[in-house]
C-alpha cells in the first residue's frame, strides 16, 4: 500500500475527529466523554504514529499495477487556456508557433511506440524539452518539470532525449550555411549594400556557454577567464539575426581526425575549442576559415571584431584606439552599427533559451564522448529553435531577452602557426582599406553622424 495512500486516509480520520470535536464544543474533555466512533480504535496519537510509519517508507507493499496520475492532461488541452505572454512563459513562443512546430514533428520515428505501452503524445515531449531549454537553475530540475507537467520524474529525460533528437532531423533547413545565390542576396541587399559594405554576407562573434557542473574529464582545460566552465562557440549571423554558421568545441582525446570535415555540407563542426581558448585560435580552426573557397565567393566576407585575423574574408575593426586616425574611428563606427545585430543575435538565442547560461549536462570521465554528444546537441537544438522562431518573426517580449554585450579575447597567447605571413597581413590590410573607403563613401554621402569636413 503506498504512503500516499496512508496520508489520505489518515487526513479524512482527522477531518472526522476536528468534525466531531466542534459538534461537541467542549474540545477533547467532552470528546472523551461522548460515544466517538473513533475514540477506541483510532485515537488521535495513534494516527500520527501510523503517519509516522508511513513516510519512513515508500511502499508498505508494491501493487500489481500502477495508476496513472490522476492530473494528467492533454497539452493542447492546457494550451487553449493559455495567453500568448502564459504559453511564452512555460514554452518561450506562442501557441501558433508551438503547434506549427509540433505539426511538424510529430511524425518523427522516434515519437513511435515500438513495445506494448503507449508512448506518451509528442506535443508533451516537445513541451517538455522546451520548458526545459527556457529555464536555467533549478528550473531545469526534472522534480519540477515533473510537478508542472504532471508526468513522472524519471520520464523527463526520455522525453528531453527524444524531443532533441527529432528536433535535430531539421538541422539542414534551419541551420545552414546560404547557397550561392543567397550569399549572393545578403551582399547585395539594401541594409547592408546601403551602407557601403558590398559584400558582407554575415557578422562573426564568439560566446561561451558554461557547465553547471565543471567536467570529469579534464575538467581545467574547460576553465575560462570568467572562472567557469564552459565552450567556445562561434555564432555567425545574417542581417535578421538568422544563424547561419555554429561552430562548437570541446577537449579531451577528440580531435579533427575524428570528427566530420565535410565542413561546406554541415554547419555544425567539433573541435577542441573549450571556453578558455582565443576567438582567433577558434575561428581559425573552422571550416571558414580552413577552407575559404568552399564558403565565400570572390569579394564576400564578414564583418568581425579586433580579436579575429585580417583577410580577404574576415575584415575586422582597426586595433589601437589611441593611434586611430579620423577615418579609422569612423569606420569602426560604421561596423560596430552592424555587428550590433550580432550581439543582439546573441542575446536573443541566450535570453530566450536560459539553459545555455548554466548547461545542465555533466561530463563523466567514463562516458566523456557520450556528455559530450549531449552538449553540443543541446546548443544545436537551441541554435535551430532561434532560426525557427526567427522565421515566424517571433520578437522576445519585455522581461525575457537580455542584451549580450560580447565576449571580450581571451587571455593567453596565439598560437605562432596560425599567425598570418606578411604577404597575408598585407593583402587583408588592402582589402580592408577597399572595404574601409567604400563605407566612408556611402555614409559621408548620406549625410550621417560624418563629415569629411570634421577632418
Amino acid at each position: 500500500m503506498s504512503r500516499q495512500f496512508y496520508k489520505l486516509q489518515w487526513r479524512a480520520r482527522l477531518r472526522a475527529l476536528l468534525e466531531a470535536q466542534s459538534m461537541v464544543g467542549d474540545g477533547l474533555e467532552i470528546l472523551e466523554k461522548s460515544n466517538n466512533p473513533f475514540e477506541e480504535s483510532d485515537p488521535i496519537e495513534d494516527l500520527f504514529q501510523e503517519l509516522l510509519e508511513a513516510n519512513a517508507c515508500r511502499y508498505i507493499s508494491r501493487p500489481v499495477t500502477y495508476a496513472k496520475n490522476s492530473r494528467v492532461h492533454n497539452v493542447l488541452d492546457r494550451l487553449d487556456g493559455f495567453s500568448d505572454v502564459k504559453c511564452r512563459t512555460f514554452l518561450r513562443m506562442t501557441r501558433k508557433s508551438f503547434l506549427k512546430l509540433t505539426w511538424r514533428l510529430y511524425t518523427d520515428e522516434v515519437f513511435e511506440s515500438r513495445g506494448y505501452k503507449q508512448q506518451e503524445e509528442a506535443a508533451v515531449q516537445i513541451a517538455i524539452l522546451l520548458d526545459r531549454l527556457g529555464h536555467d537553475g533549478n528550473g531545469m530540475a526534472s522534480t519540477r518539470l515533473a510537478e508542472t507537467w504532471h508526468r513522472g520524474e524519471g520520464s523527463m529525460y526520455n522525453y528531453t532525449a527524444r524531443a532533441t533528437k527529432a528536433l535535430l532531423s531539421l538541422q539542414d533547413e534551419y541551420l545552414s550555411w546560404p547557397i550561392a545565390e543567397e550569399r549572393q542576396e545578403h551582399a547585395t541587399c539594401a541594409k547592408i549594400a546601403g551602407k557601403g559594405f558590398v559584400g558582407c554576407v554575415g557578422f562573426v562573434d564568439g560566446t561561451t556557454v558554461p557547465f553547471e557542473q565543471r567536467p570529469e574529464a579534464q575538467g581545467d582545460f574547460y576553465y575560462d577567464r570568467h572562472g567557469k566552465y564552459s565552450l567556445n562557440v562561434q555564432v555567425v549571423c545574417d542581417i535578421d539575426k538568422r544563424i547561419t554558421f555554429l561552430y562548437l568545441g570541446y577537449s579531451g582525446k577528440y580531435t579533427a581526425s575524428s570528427c566530420d570535415e565535410r565542413f561546406h555540407e554541415k554547419t555544425l563542426t567539433y573541435l577542441n575549442c573549450v571556453g578558455r581558448c582565443h576567438d582567433y585560435f577558434v575561428f581559425c580552426k573552422s571550416g571558414l576559415w580552413t577552407q575559404q573557397h568552399l564558403f565565400f565567393d570572390e569579394g564576400q566576407y564578414l564583418l568581425a571584431d579586433s580579436a579575429y585575423p585580417i583577410s580577404t574574408v574576415t575584415v575586422p575593426v582597426i586595433k589601437g584606439q589611441a593611434g586611430l586616425t579620423p577615418d579609422g574611428r569612423d569606420f569602426n563606427r560604421c561596423v560596430a552599427n552592424l555587428r550590433a545585430c550580432n550581439e543582439h543575435c546573441i542575446g536573443m538565442l541566450k535570453g530566450r533559451w536560459r539553459s545555455l547560461k548554466q548547461l545542465p549536462v555533466r561530463i563523466h570521465a567514463r562516458s566523456e564522448a557520450a556528455d559530450i554528444r549531449r552538449a553540443l546537441d543541446w546548443i544545436t537544438v537551441c541554435a535551430i529553435l532561434h532560426n525557427f522562431l526567427v522565421g515566424e518573426r517571433e520578437i522576445l517580449h519585455e522581461g525575457i531577452c537580455t542584451p549580450h554585450r560580447g565576449t571580450r579575447p581571451a587571455g593567453g597567447a596565439v598560437d605562432m602557426d596560425m599567425q598570418p605571413t606578411a604577404e597575408e597581413l598585407a593583402i587583408g590590410e588592402a582589402f580592408r582599406n577597399y572595404v574601409q573607403q567604400g563605407a566612408l563613401e556611402v555614409a559621408r554621402a548620406r549625410g550621417g553622424f560624418l563629415n569629411q569636413n570634421n577632418h
